[in-house]
């Protein structure tokens, strides 16, 4: 069963010296696509980034810790008709180094 209470929480730069920035692909049966979509959706950290494919789901989710980005991934895999979720990236960033400006 799904742990509901637990859901990921947006990134507060000024709370947190790490930022963690990951991918997921996710691959739903089409029938339970929609809820999954929606399910995502109503994750705050989570942005839905290509819905085009029947077959897959990708997000980039960003949050303080990465038990979050554990969580959901856990999340998602004990919902219906998830048949895999698959972390592709995950990258770790100080607060210091996102808050630079970068120079062209």
């Amino acid at each position: 069963m799904m742990n509901t209470a637990v859901r990921a929480e947006p990134v507060n730069p000024s709370s947190s010296p790490d930022i963690h920035i990951a991918s997921l692909v996710i691959f739903a049966r089409p029938d339970c696509r929609d809820d999954t979509i929606a399910f995502l959706n109503s994750v705050p950290a989570c942005t839905l980034y290509s819905e085009e494919s029947r077959a897959a789901l990708v997000i980039v989710v960003e949050v303080e810790h990465e038990r979050t980005i554990n969580q959901l991934m856990d999340d998602l895999n004990a919902r219906a008709g998830i048949l895999s979720v698959n972390l592709v990236y995950h990258h770790v960033d100080s607060e210091h180094s996102m808050n630079q400006e970068m120079n062209s």
